[in-house]
């Protein structure tokens, strides 16, 4: 296995066994990796409290802010850090409105920002 460095990514295993195995360790090497993936993305997402906080968290990670929704809020994040909206997640939206980050008017939904490589 290439996940585990050393001895502890090798095995010897019978010709009888080794669908079985293969199988298995594919499965357990598709979890690994998918919990890696996982762990990695929550620890860049951040909830900034307000703008400056926003433009300090994409410059290595994801925003997860609230949004107007207006062109002109979008623009001036991507012209003042380079960042723009990332994913505007259809699920798991509050059912409470929040204020803009930007410009602080109404916003009903919550937004992912970042750079784009």
């Amino acid at each position: 296995r290439r996940d585990r460095p050393g001895r502890e990514g090798k095995s010897f295993v019978s010709q009888e066994n080794l669908a079985a195995t293969v199988s298995e360790m594919l499965v357990a090497i598709q979890a690994a990796m998918l919990e890696r993936a996982t762990a990695m993305r929550d620890s860049h997402i951040h909830d900034p409290k307000d703008y400056e906080e926003l433009k300090q968290v994409v410059q290595g990670g994801w925003a997860f802010s609230y949004w107007c929704e207006s062109k002109e809020c979008e623009t001036k994040v991507k012209e003042d850090t380079k960042a723009s909206t990332r994913c505007i997640p259809i699920e798991g939206q509050p059912g409470h409105e929040g204020t803009c980050i930007v410009c602080g008017a109404k916003a009903k939904r919550k937004v992912y920002f970042a750079k784009a490589y």
